[in-house]
Order: C-alpha cells, then sequence, then structure tokens
C-alpha cells in the first residue's frame, strides 16, 4: 500500500477504483449523485440525491416512509393568488400582495391580521353614498329638532334649517311658524269650527231608514253641533240606480228623529233628495243653513234638550232605500260645523 500523504483541510480520501491509489477530493467528487439534487440520507444505505425539480417548485415531504420530492405548490400549501370582485385573479409580487383600501376605506396590518376600516369619518354624522368615491359626511346638524330634507335626485339631502318639535303636541294641535322654527300650537281664530267627512256604504244606504248612521259625535254636556254646511254626493258605480219612494235623506239631532239640522229649499228638512240618489251619473248636492229655493231662510226652533249633547245622524224619513242590484252605488259626505255652548 502506498502513502497517500495528506491534502488541505475540508478534503476527504476518495477511493479511486480498483488497482488505484485513493486520493484527497472534496466531498461529493465522483459521488454519482444527480447534478443539483439535494442530498437525502437513506439510513445505513449510500446517500441519494433528489431530482432537481422545475423552477418555484418547493421541497415537500411525501411522509416519513418516502424521499421528500420538489412539487409545484398547491392550494393546501401557500397562497398562490387571489381574486377579487373584478380584475381576475392576481399573483404575488415577490412572494406578497398588496391590500390597499380607497375612499373612505384604509387597511391596517399587524402581525398576521389586515384590519379593513373606514376612516374620517365624524361622530352621530350620517353617511351618504358618493357612487365609488369617498363617502360624504353629512351633519350632525347643530340644531336640536332639524329634520333631514331632499334636495332631489342629484343632491345630498340637507337639514332643515328651522327646527320642529319632537312631540305633536295637545290633540288638535297645529304647526306655527315664529319665523325661525315651527312649533305645535293651539289653533288660532275660530277654535270651534270643525270638518267631517266619510262615505256611505251601499248595505248602509239600503238600510238606512231602519238603521240610521252617526255622522257627529255628540258634543258634550250643554253643547250644540250648529251645522253651517253640508256635501253630499252620489258615486254612481255604472250599472244601475237607487229607487225608492220617499228614499231621501235627513241629516238630524238623534237617531231617527224628526229635529232636522239642516235642509234643501224652503223648509226642507232633506239633505239629499230622491232624485240625487237615484240618479244614473254621480252628482252633488250642496247645503247650508240659510239655503233655500226661494231665498228665505230656514229657521230651527226645538227645545233646547232635544238639541244639546245630542249627536248627528242621517237617515231616510220615509222608506228604505231600494235598487241598484249590482250594488256599487255609494254616497261620500263632507259636513262642516260649529260646537257652541250658549
Amino acid at each position: 500500500m502506498s502513502n497517500v500523504g495528506s491534502a488541505a483541510a475540508g478534503k476527504t480520501l476518495i477511493g479511486a477504483g480498483n488497482g488505484a491509489s485513493p486520493t484527497y477530493a472534496s466531498i461529493g467528487t465522483n459521488s454519482g449523485l444527480t447534478a443539483h439534487g439535494v442530498v437525502i440520507a437513506e439510513g445505513n444505505g449510500a446517500f441519494v440525491a433528489s431530482s432537481p425539480g422545475s423552477v418555484g417548485q418547493v421541497l415537500t415531504s411525501n411522509g416519513s416512509g418516502s424521499d421528500p420530492t420538489f412539487q409545484t405548490v398547491t392550494a393546501t400549501g401557500a397562497i398562490t393568488t387571489i381574486t377579487g370582485n373584478t380584475g381576475g385573479a392576481e399573483s404575488a409580487s415577490a412572494g406578497n400582495f398588496n391590500i390597499l383600501g380607497t375612499g373612505s376605506i384604509t387597511v391596517a396590518g399587524s402581525t398576521n391580521t389586515e384590519t379593513v376600516q373606514l376612516t374620517g369619518l365624524t361622530n352621530h354624522a350620517l353617511l351618504v353614498g358618493a357612487g365609488t368615491g369617498t363617502i360624504t359626511k353629512l351633519g350632525p346638524s347643530t340644531t336640536s329638532g332639524s329634520i333631514l330634507q331632499s334636495a332631489g335626485s342629484s343632491a345630498d339631502p340637507v337639514f332643515s334649517t328651522a327646527s320642529y318639535p319632537s312631540v305633536a303636541g295637545t290633540s288638535g294641535n297645529v304647526l306655527t311658524s315664529d319665523g325661525t322654527n315651527w312649533n305645535s300650537t293651539a289653533p288660532g281664530g275660530v277654535s270651534n269650527l270643525f270638518f267631517v267627512s266619510g262615505t256611505l256604504t251601499n248595505a248602509q244606504i239600503k238600510s238606512i231608514h231602519t238603521t240610521p248612521i252617526q255622522l257627529i259625535a255628540a258634543a258634550g254636556a250643554g253643547k250644540v253641533i250648529h251645522v253651517l254646511t253640508t256635501s253630499f254626493k252620489l258615486i254612481y258605480g255604472g250599472t244601475n240606480a237607487f229607487s225608492g219612494a220617499g228614499a231621501s235623506l235627513s241629516l238630524t239631532y238623534g237617531s231617527g228623529t224628526a229635529i232636522p239640522a239642516v235642509g234643501v229649499g224652503g223648509g226642507g228638512t232633506s239633505v239629499m233628495d230622491a232624485t240625487a240618489i237615484a240618479g244614473t251619473v254621480n252628482n252633488y248636492t250642496f247645503c247650508c243653513l240659510s239655503a233655500s229655493a226661494a231665498g228665505s231662510s230656514a229657521v230651527i226652533n226645538v227645545t233646547a234638550n232635544l238639541m244639546e249633547n245630542i249627536a248627528m245622524f242621517v237617515w231616510s224619513p220615509g222608506s228604505n232605500i231600494t235598487g241598484n242590484a249590482a250594488n256599487n252605488n255609494t254616497i261620500s259626505w263632507a259636513i262642516s260645523y260649529l260646537v257652541e255652548t250658549i
């Protein structure tokens, strides 16, 4: 055996084949391992080298009983693309994805968390859409009681300059202006003037002699209802008319009485006569306390206890109204009146 001599630090004695003396060389010289592969231990066996793989592949475990290999990253590994609402799939740049806000939205990151948040908002302000731009902040109004009012389809809404009451106040109150704001106040002028309206159904009309209909509730002890005007309108259904002898309507104090509240014609007591009721077109009958065909005043002279705190009814004194088999005619009505205490 010949003396192989010595070599530089780090060199290893490498066999040169049968019949040749070994020489010192770098580890791996003449190993026969795959170029650019990763050396893998095999227990008591000889080292092996993996395939070098393709550009972008990573060394991936295949479990405890198999050698690792270079593989393409799949969805179970690192994130390679992300996709938003628009723009398609996006790939990482230098391993990074940048998440940025726009308009009123900002993104703040810490450790492994990205927080998407609204920014620049005013406490108690309303948010108004601005398309794809920054959300508009509206208010809050410095005036308590201001209301939000539309400025049309092409402009942001605005808070009113004037303020409004937060509660309605007493029943019967109206909104009045003090020159700056609106207030809930008792109505001025004639405070005992009232207006009511409604509609008599077909069924009510056909039984109105037997069952008079209350139009105005009793006003209270010592108070009398003083009718100023009445308006009755036939709503013709277009099929057939009402009929019935004596089929007129009267407005009376109390249910089914002969105490008229108002009447059409000289001394008359009806608020809608048989001709109007039996009409085949829509028609009106207007009446007031002093109305008369002859121009003279209609005078009502009745004992007080038959009028004070008595409700107002409409009925047909002669008989029930018949006809209109289609049951599609109705009568609308409106009455203005005073409540008086004398």
